[in-house]
């Protein structure tokens, strides 16, 4: 019988007052936790799985706050962990074509095993053209999951009027975007932020059975080899490492 920490509960004054922020970590083979704190996985779940459900989560959240409808088109700048769970549960939610732009060239693959129609390379490859083939007019669900102020100023004018810009990649608060607000306005570009996964994993847990989001998970680690993970996260030659506790 397995459990998982729960996450946070609404948007929070301080959004770093939660488990393992500012106690001691869960890089060990035992911690303590508030049995409120938990919930309960299902039989059968692997713990590679398991692992996976808070980024997801955070996928689940920002789409909860959208209304994207079946068919709609749907651009994501980034492919990192976070832009791939978005892939996951746009396709979950029946979107049409979708686009992901992503610089590393090795996450190409994944991508498209996730569901993605079309994988573009920004710096060789024209993001406009990208989205322009999928819908002339603007794509309606415009996706930014690289945290980049670049990505940002991109979105907006590659987004048709009365679409949504969600906003899910975290950006330093010192990093500024320049755009223009009387296109937003005169256009009627809706912009939402999404931060944490409050009250979703549940719902994550559930959706999680639609898909297979194991591939997610490239590397692999015992706790010993704690150095030798972060270095190749850090170096971001893979997707998500996790550790493996035998």
């Amino acid at each position: 019988m397995l459990f998982l920490p729960a996450g946070s509960g609404g948007i929070l004054q301080n959004p770093f007052n939660f488990i393992t922020a500012k106690d001691s970590g869960a890089f060990s083979e035992y911690t303590l936790v508030k049995a409120k704190n938990l919930y309960r996985l299902p039989d059968g779940m692997s713990m590679k799985t398991a692992s996976l459900i808070e980024p997801v989560s955070i996928a689940v959240h920002a789409f909860s706050l959208i209304n994207m409808q079946p068919g709609d088109s749907v651009l994501i700048q980034g492919g990192g962990t976070i832009g791939l769970c978005c892939l996951l549960i746009a396709r979950a939610c029946g979107a049409g074509r979708i686009i992901l732009s992503e610089p590393m060239t090795s996450r190409f693959e994944l991508a498209k095993k996730f569901g993605a129609d079309i994988v573009i390379n920004p710096l060789t490859d024209s993001l406009e053209d990208a989205a322009r083939s999928v819908c002339p007019y603007g794509i309606d669900l415009n996706i930014e999951a690289a945290g980049n102020p670049r990505t940002c100023e991109a979105a907006i004018p590659l987004t048709k009027s009365g679409g949504t810009v969600l906003v899910v990649g975290v950006c330093p608060p010192d990093k500024l975007s320049s755009v223009s607000f009387g296109d937003i306005n005169k256009r009627e570009i809706h912009i939402i932020g999404a931060n944490w996964s409050p009250y979703s994993f549940d719902r994550t847990i559930e959706v999680m059975r639609r898909f297979d989001a194991d591939p997610l998970v490239t590397h692999e680690f015992r706790l010993d080899q704690f150095t030798e993970a972060f270095q190749t996260q850090e170096d971001k030659s893979a997707v998500k490492t996790t550790f493996v506790f035998e």
